[in-house]
């Protein structure tokens, strides 16, 4: 197979889909696809490996290191790889913080569109979809760059369809409580199931973010 290296822009992240040979020769061009794609603004990088032939400890090494880059700058690195024994050379070697997926599909299916965002007068809802984990935080951070955007400070997480919510999730409403109280802001939770709640309970954070059963109530505490 030739080597090469060819882009697709997705919304929420540069997909750079790597041909052949991912070692010490190709270092060099998949840096410089990477500095185009940070050039457009993009944060979130997605390496493409499904139709790569052989990856040495070298590109290993580069993967890690590009993970605590884009780290710096609130980003992330998704690695797509079709071939299973790939992935576990991946997870013998990486970090766990890369999330590796089968297919672009399965990224697109986690990732995109399981955030949503609905603004309102005076607060921003966040609504998440399944897991509220680390292959989330990228478009949660997205979202609340969206709504800080426009002015508002307060800050609704809807976890009604939220499944569960990982450490990293928790860490993540930690900080935002603390931004918008910063702000003369608040962040509220509205619903979850009761591992959710548990979760919640569990890591306290309730004992300082307040929790409503259902958007009426918040909305009749909100008018109070």
């Amino acid at each position: 197979m030739e080597n090469k290296i060819t882009f697709t822009d997705k919304d929420e992240y540069q997909v750079i889909n790597i041909f052949g040979m991912f070692g010490s020769k190709s270092l060099f061009s998949i840096k410089k696809s990477i500095e185009i794609a940070r050039a457009k603004g993009f944060t979130n990088i997605t390496l493409n490996l499904t139709d790569t032939t052989f990856i040495d400890n070298s590109a290993l090494t580069y993967m890690s290191d590009l993970q605590k880059e884009l780290e710096k700058i609130n980003g992330m690195l998704y690695i797509v790889a079709a071939v299973e024994k790939t992935n576990s050379l991946f997870r013998k070697y990486l970090p766990e913080t890369i999330p590796v997926y089968s297919s672009i599909h399965e990224l697109d299916k986690k990732i995109n569109r399981f955030v949503q965002v609905e603004n309102n007068n005076n607060y921003s809802i966040i609504k998440i979809f399944n897991d509220f984990d680390l292959k989330k935080i990228p478009s949660v951070r997205d979202a609340v760059i969206e709504i800080t955007s426009i002015g508002h400070k307060n800050i609704v997480f809807d976890f009604s369809p939220t499944i569960s919510i990982s450490s990293c999730g928790l860490g993540l409403l930690i900080n935002m409580y603390k931004i918008l109280q910063n702000e003369k802001g608040n962040l509220y939770v509205v619903g979850g199931n009761e591992d959710v709640i548990k979760t919640l309970k569990m890591a306290k954070l309730l004992k300082i973010i307040k929790h409503f059963n259902s958007f009426a109530d918040f909305e009749q505490d909100i008018i109070q």
